[in-house]
């Protein structure tokens, strides 16, 4: 998280240079870069929310609250790139583990896992039509997520088997702690529009993919500055 929030600096140090206005082809001058914070919910399929390689045990979708921050240069009047941080709360998985025991019985227990999942966007953004007060816009682009999963298995197991009833055996609780890395296509549709000649409101929907189709559902409104 420090080395992002450290990138997102360093992006905003290099805006000195270009902090003059540049004109359009109409003459009229515009910022070439704007910050913006917002919030929102955002939505994930098991296959993008889950700890494991699993879907997750208790729902195909996990909803949540979404707080944003994102940061945009414009290299013309249309055309402009972006970096943002997501952040969403932790929330909790449960799956279906297999274990052997001894005497070469096949159990199963169960693993629970925290996860705390930030995402890391990279986009580039064409905004629509010329000095107007509104101006909807489509972006492109991908979503890294960092899930820090802190997660922990029951101490027992289930043993069932066609001949004999349920048996139940005590197992060492394992802790596993690591960070996954997960890499999104996105698409994201909205509109900017104007309080002031320089601060903004821009409600936008989000889409993200993986192989098996649509996985991550969002929407948010976010405020901000050009300058």
């Amino acid at each position: 998280m420090r080395q992002v929030i450290l990138a997102l600096a360093a992006l905003l140090l290099c805006a000195v240079p270009a902090l003059a206005q540049r004109i359009d082809r109409q003459g009229v001058p515009y910022r070439v870069w704007d910050v913006d914070a917002g919030f929102g919910f955002h939505s994930m399929a098991s296959t993008d929310a889950s700890a494991g390689d699993t879907e997750t045990y208790y729902a195909d979708w996990t909803p949540s609250w979404a707080t944003s921050f994102d940061a945009g240069y414009f290299w013309n009047h249309h055309l402009k790139t972006e970096i943002g941080l997501t952040l969403l709360p932790r929330y909790y998985d449960t799956e279906r583990e297999q274990v052997v025991l001894p005497g070469g019985l096949s159990g199963f227990t169960y693993v629970t896992s925290r996860v705390r999942q930030t995402q890391l966007t990279l986009a580039g953004t064409w905004q629509f039509l010329d000095n107007t007060f509104a101006h909807p816009y489509v972006s492109a682009g991908a979503r890294v997520a960092l899930l820090d999963i802190d997660a922990q298995r029951e101490p027992y197991a289930t043993v069932i088997t066609s001949s004999t009833p349920s048996r139940y055996f005590t197992i060492p609780t394992v802790t596993r702690d690591r960070t996954d890395v997960r890499v999104r296509p996105f698409l994201a549709f909205g509109s900017k529009s104007y309080f002031s000649e320089r601060s903004f409101v821009r409600p936008e929907l989000v889409l993200g993919f993986n192989e098996t189709g649509l996985s991550q559902i969002g929407g948010r409104l976010v405020f901000g500055l050009d300058f």
